[in-house]
């Protein structure tokens, strides 16, 4: 390699044997895998060792809360079905915050870490479906039919998601709800194909999520809501139809709260079984084109953060080009969807994956 300039050549060179030394792992992001600020409050005796009694109790707590951020709903359930698990076996570390005992009481408050490896191989053996991943603001526009019809209901469905920031930790949100006005001008295809009906985009995102509720009349006191949601998750989609019946003859301003929890669930599970990790390792060819040296390190900065990526190593390296492999633990489709939740875009060729970055 020839450069113009001595200064230029030893920090190429120094980069790249730090790429080399460093084809690093993704960083293991512990928020998951812990759990703070457990508080136990126990009724003193002697006859017990109170502070082992208090500590396996955080534990169980600890456990409770991590496995409800990692799992499925419906795994989470099955966990809870599970006889005689040794919650201590997955505990690296405990850090006592406070504690105070008297007579009477014990009071004390923990910070529970749990070994990643061991709850991850703990959940393998059970079939339990797990994630690590969490989601960028994905948009979620949010519509309700038959609103001069349902006025009351259609305000309280707006107000209800309008609430909705992060479900199960996973999935970041950006709701959007429409007016009666914006209703108006949308029919259901065009809001699928996430349009108004005079074909103009409802959003410029990529990544959306569109659930359209239509409220009918079954009965004189009995409503039907016919959910449709589909998601636009990396140009490939899903589309799921449900419809729930409910009681109408009183007005109940939490009549949506069953539907919304279960379009949450449907929404996590959904996310899960798009990001969980996959037991054959996949390593993907990859090119990126880089005007200079700090292009790469930016790469490398954000493939840091990717989950499930167990390596990248650089094959060559020119003035304006990096070739490599990543080590991945899913197929391709997983592998451009995680590398765009870090603002990284990933285009299959075939024989290798053009990589740029998202500003």
């Amino acid at each position: 390699m020839i450069f113009n300039s001595n200064t230029k050549q030893i920090s190429f060179v120094v980069v790249f044997l730090f790429a080399l030394i460093n084809s690093c792992l993704a960083n293991e992001n512990i928020d998951f895998f812990s759990s703070s600020g457990i508080k136990v409050n126990l009724s003193f005796s002697n006859e017990t060792d109170i502070r082992n009694t208090a500590i396996s109790k955080a534990e169980e707590i600890a456990f409770k809360r991590v496995s409800v951020k990692l799992l499925t709903p419906e795994d989470y359930k099955k966990l809870s079905k599970l006889k005689d698990i040794d919650i201590s076996y997955f505990v690296e570390s405990i850090e006592f915050i406070d504690e105070k005992i008297s007579t009477e009481t014990y009071l004390g408050e923990f910070n529970i870490y749990f070994s990643p490896f061991r709850i991850k191989e703990f959940y393998k053996s059970n079939s339990l479906t797990f994630s690590e991943v969490s989601s960028q603001n994905i948009t979620v526009n949010v519509a309700f039919s038959n609103s001069n019809q349902f006025f009351i209901l259609f305000n309280l469905w707006n107000t209800e998601w309008k609430k909705i920031k992060n479900i199960g930790n996973k999935i970041n949100l950006d709701v959007k709800t429409f007016s009666q006005t914006e209703m108006g001008n949308t029919d259901l295809s065009n809001f699928l194909e996430n349009k108004d009906i005079k074909g103009n985009n409802l959003n410029d995102e990529n990544d959306t999520i569109l659930i359209w509720c239509s409220p009918i009349y079954e009965k004189l006191n009995e409503l039907r809501f016919d959910l449709i949601i589909k998601f636009n998750l990396n140009q490939k989609e899903k589309i799921i139809r449900k419809s729930y019946l409910t009681d109408y003859s009183l007005f109940r301003d939490d009549i949506f709260s069953p539907l919304i929890e279960d379009i949450k669930n449907e929404l996590l599970l959904t996310w899960i079984d798009l990001t969980k990790q996959s037991d054959e390792v996949y390593r993907f060819k990859f090119v990126y084109d880089i005007e200079k040296i700090s292009d790469w390190v930016e790469l490398q900065n954000r493939l840091q953060s990717v989950r499930l990526l167990e390596q990248y190593k650089p094959s060559l390296f020119t003035t304006d080009k990096v070739e490599g492999y990543v080590d991945f633990l899913g197929n391709g489709d997983k592998f451009v969807l995680l590398l765009s939740q870090n603002k990284i875009n990933a285009v299959n060729l075939g024989p290798y994956y053009r990589i740029s970055l998202d500003d």
